[in-house]
């Protein structure tokens, strides 16, 4: 009956491993190429690592893959925010602006689908 009666606590700490992980991979590929779809195509494939281990556990509700998809991928944006670094601010850097726009959207396009893919399936009786 999948837990009625029992509230699963998040653990939080699970889940600021993946962004600090995934925040590395893209600092470290932003560091490497300046191509931003290099940075895009890292943050799509840990989504997608990700996407396979809440499938794997087969616990989540949608809601619930939802808030950790889009916390894990606030945490994996900040490194694009303190690459150019050069830029007086983002205001002035359009450039910047305009790509990290570009970057949340995708991340929460990409957070609705793994969710999603993610939910528990429902269970008849």
């Amino acid at each position: 009956m999948n837990n009625l009666f029992l509230r699963e606590k998040e653990s939080w700490s699970i889940w600021l491993m993946w962004g600090v992980v995934s925040a590395i991979a893209v600092y470290i590929t932003a560091t490497q190429t300046n191509d931003f779809s290099h940075i895009v195509f890292i943050k799509l494939g840990v989504f997608s690592l990700l996407t396979w281990y809440m499938t794997y556990l087969k616990r989540f509700s949608f809601w619930r893959a939802m808030k950790i998809s889009l916390v894990v991928f606030s945490i994996a944006i900040t490194p694009v925010l303190f690459f150019n670094f050069e830029a007086v601010s983002l205001l002035k850097n359009a450039d910047i602006a305009i790509k990290v726009g570009l970057l949340s959207l995708v991340t929460v396009i990409f957070s609705l689908v793994c969710s999603l893919i993610a939910r528990q399936p429902k269970e008849y009786y």
